[in-house]
C-alpha cells in the first residue's frame, strides 16, 4: 500500500513499483505543472497490474509502466482534458529519471503517441514531435528475446549512465575544438544534435569532425582534464546526470570518439529509414532489402562502437539473419534482453520455427538458459499498435 503524497521518496532498492511512482509524480509531484486546486487532495486508487512484457528484456517495461501510472493518475483525478500528449510525454521522460537512468524519450514518446499500423520518427528539439512513417506491408517485426535480463538501473554506473556521460564528453571537446566553447564550464549544448544545428554540418561532415577531433581507444581524468581546460571534468554535467558519482568511481576510461560516432551513424540510419519507406516507385522487395540492411549496420554500430550488446544476443542476431530475417539488431537499451528481426510476412511461420534452436539446443554448463514449455513467450511476431489509452466499464475508448 502506497500514501497518496505526491511527495512520497521512492524506494531504495531497485524496486519496480518506484516506475508506478515516476508515473504518479509526473501528474502530481512538485515538477508537474498539474495542480489540484481547491485543496482537493489526490484520488485514492485500487490498482491491479498485469503485463505480458518480460521485465529488464529492453521491451520498454519501465517506461510504459510509467506512462500507464501517469495516465490512471490523471484519470482518476479528472485531469483528461488539461494536458495534451507531448506535455504527457515530456513530464513522463522527466519523472522517470528520477529512478534513477539518464533516459532519453522515446520509450515514453512512442507509448503515448504509437499509432496503429503507423511508425513514428521522433525528434526532440527544437520541441517533442513524432512523424508518421509507414512501414512496408509485406513485413512485420518478430521479437526474439536472449534471456539475459539486463536491468539498467542495476548497472547504470557502467553501462546505461556512463554512455551519456560518455556522449556529453563527446559534445564538450567537439565545441572546444570548433570553437563554439572555450572549455567545459561553458559548453552551452547537452546534445550531439544542438551541437550539429550549431555547426550547420551533415551527418557525415559531423563524423568527419569526429574523425579529425576525437581519440579512439578512451579518454583518462587525466585527458579530460586537458582537454577541457578544469579540474573538474564532470562538474559542468553534475546537476543533470543521475548516479555521476557512480560513473566517475566505477571507470578509468571514456570511449568519447566510439559513441559519438556511433550517434551520427545511427541518426543517420534512422533518416534513411523514414526516406526508403516513403521512397515512391520502390520494388517491395527492394525496400525491404534496404530496410534489413539498415538495421544489420546498426546493430554492428551498437555492438562495436556503442558496446551495448552480449555475447547471447550476438548469437541470436546470428541465428536470426540465418533463419532468414532481412535484418535483426538489439532494442531497448541492450546488454541483453531482445532483437527484433524484420521478417516476410510469408517466412514468418518458417523463420520462427528456425529461431528456435536457440532455446532448444544443448549448451555448456555454467550458460543453459531457463526457458520453459511455452516457448512462444521468447519469439513472437508483432504488429504496430496504437499508444496508450483508458477502457471505461462502457468499452469506450481515450486516447491519451
Amino acid at each position: 500500500m502506497l500514501p497518496t503524497d505526491p511527495s512520497q521518496k521512492f524506494r531504495e532498492s531497485a524496486h519496480f513499483i518506484n516506475y508506478f511512482l515516476c508515473g504518479y509524480k509526473a501528474i502530481l509531484g512538485n515538477n508537474s505543472p498539474l495542480v489540484l486546486v481547491d485543496g482537493k487532495k489526490p484520488t485514492g486508487m485500487k490498482i491491479l497490474i498485469d503485463s505480458v512484457v518480460p521485465a529488464a528484456a529492453g521491451l520498454s517495461s519501465s517506461s510504459a509502466f510509467t506512462v500507464c501510472a501517469a495516465i490512471t493518475t490523471m484519470h482518476a483525478n479528472g485531469l483528461n482534458e488539461q494536458i495534451d500528449q507531448s506535455t504527457l510525454a515530456e513530464l513522463t521522460i522527466k519523472a522517470e529519471r528520477m529512478a534513477g537512468t539518464a533516459c532519453g524519450g522515446m520509450d515514453q514518446t512512442i507509448s503515448i503517441m504509437g499509432k496503429f499500423n503507423t511508425a513514428k520518427l521522433i525528434d526532440f528539439i527544437p520541441k517533442l514531435k513524432a512523424t508518421d512513417v509507414k512501414v512496408p506491408d509485406n513485413v512485420s517485426l518478430v521479437v526474439a528475446n536472449s534471456l539475459t535480463p539486463s536491468a539498467k538501473i542495476l548497472t547504470v554506473g557502467t553501462r546505461y549512465n556512463k554512455r551519456v556521460v560518455e556522449c556529453r564528453f563527446g559534445v564538450a571537446i567537439l565545441a572546444i575544438k570548433t570553437g563554439l566553447a572555450q572549455d567545459f564550464d561553458n559548453i552551452p549544448f547537452t546534445t550531439f544534435y544542438e551541437l550539429q544545428k550549431a555547426l550547420g554540418k551533415s551527418f557525415e561532415e559531423m563524423v568527419g569532425l569526429v574523425k579529425k577531433h576525437l581519440k579512439s581507444g578512451g579518454y583518462t581524468l587525466q585527458m579530460l582534464q586537458r582537454e577541457g581546460g578544469v579540474a573538474d571534468p564532470f562538474a559542468f554535467m553534475s546537476s543533470s546526470i543521475p548516479h555521476l558519482t557512480e560513473v566517475m568511481n566505477k571507470n578509468a576510461a571514456f570511449y568519447v570518439y566510439e559513441r559519438a560516432y556511433h550517434v551520427f551513424g545511427e541518426a543517420k540510419r534512422v533518416h534513411q529509414f523514414k526516406a526508403i519507406c516513403d521512397e515512391e516507385g520502390l520494388d517491395a522487395d527492394d525496400r525491404a532489402k534496404k530496410l534489413g540492411d539498415l538495421m544489420n549496420a546498426s546493430h554492428v554500430s551498437c555492438d562495436m562502437l556503442y558496446d551495448c550488446s552480449s555475447k547471447n544476443l550476438n548469437e541470436l542476431v546470428k541465428l536470426a539473419k540465418e533463419s532468414g530475417a532481412l535484418g535483426a539488431r538489439l532494442t531497448g537499451a541492450g546488454w541483453g534482453g531482445c532483437c527484433v528481426a524484420l521478417v516476410k510476412k510469408d517466412q514468418m511461420t518458417e523463420f520462427i520455427s528456425k529461431t528456435m534452436n536457440y532455446y532448444e539446443k544443448e549448451r555448456p554448463p555454467g550458460e543453459q538458459l531457463w526457458v520453459t514449455d511455452d516457448l512462444n513467450r521468447y519469439i513472437f511476431g508483432t504488429s504496430i499498435g496504437s499508444g496508450a489509452c483508458i477502457f471505461n466499464p462502457k468499452f469506450s475508448v481515450w486516447n491519451a
